[in-house]
């Protein structure tokens, strides 16, 4: 409950595992869940360090890396779903190496070519005499329109991969994988690798094992991460709700009007409570609820 707490904030990053040490060779797993399994063809397995100049994984893999393997992928992808009768909708997460984008939005402070280019591309006639608090002006209104910075991002391989397939791509919240069912599957293999194999055993081993495994990985053992990602989603929206809930009742309240007590010297006397007091406060002598001072004495 209390991790569940603090994911309510989407913004807030999440650490993630530590990393490794930097030692020998690594296997780098990749693979496409969906609800009938591992899908048949994405089983690979990297062994770092076959290439001397890629011994670490962040070299390894790369953005172009990333894109090479989504061009072979997305066609399988799209015909499995195809076959079911599914939209193809490819779930991942924000790592940098996903985020290659083809077309660079410029900073709000970029100079006047840069912000006169971006605007002249996205249809606006731009004046010579305007100055750069005027296209600075016109580059928010573009942006706000649009649904802000984040909402006009294209994505290289997204872009590619509905264009010429018709595969939607859903990204992840920053430092949010625990959505992606995946990482349950990954888990797995880990946890299966460790209790079958040594520190003794040769990486083309492990590669065997491992490709092995992801292709025995079941519909029904699919369907469990994903129901479990899916339920752990809905307890962070109901979380979200009841935190944007209390956020609004703490604002109609210091909102609400305060109700003053009449100043009428009658009223005072009989109720024993001065023009100061609150319609809703009581004397210390009066014992009955606070109520009743609302109650018509005339």
């Amino acid at each position: 409950m209390y991790k569940i707490a603090r994911m309510g904030d989407i913004d807030e990053k999440r650490s993630g595992p530590a990393k490794g040490k930097n030692k020998g060779k690594r296997a780098i797993v990749l693979a496409i869940l969906t609800s009938d399994g591992i899908l048949k063809g994405s089983e690979k397995v990297i062994i770092s360090g076959e290439n001397q100049e890629m011994m670490d994984y962040h070299l390894m893999m790369t953005a172009q890396a990333y894109e090479n393997y989504m061009q072979e992928m997305i066609p399988l992808f799209v015909a499995e779903a195809r076959k079911q009768g599914k939209v193809p909708v490819m779930v991942i997460d924000n790592s940098p190496l996903h985020n290659t984008t083809t077309e660079k939005i410029p900073p709000r402070n970029a100079n006047k070519a840069d912000l006169t280019a971006f605007l002249e591309k996205h249809g606006m006639r731009v004046k010579r005499t305007w100055d750069k608090k005027r296209l600075q002006k016109e580059f928010d209104n573009l942006l706000m329109v649009n649904g802000g910075r984040n909402a006009m991002k294209k994505y290289k391989v997204d872009e590619w991969a509905l264009q010429n397939h018709g595969c939607h791509f859903l990204r992840l919240p920053p430092y949010h994988c625990c959505f992606n069912p995946i990482e349950l599957v990954w888990a797995e293999l880990k946890r299966d690798l460790k209790d079958v194999g040594s520190t003794d055993d040769c990486l083309e081993d492990v590669k065997r094992r491992a490709i092995y495994w992801l292709q025995q990985y079941s519909a029904e053992e699919a369907q469990a991460v994903i129901r479990h990602a899916r339920n752990l989603e809905q307890k962070i929206r109901e979380r979200i709700a009841e935190k944007n809930k209390q956020i609004s009742t703490n604002l109609q309240a210091q909102n609400a009007p305060i109700i003053q007590a009449s100043n009428d010297p009658d009223t005072s006397d009989n109720d024993n409570f001065s023009s100061d007091d609150s319609l809703f406060s009581r004397s210390d002598n009066d014992n009955n609820p606070a109520i009743d001072y609302c109650s018509d004495s005339s």
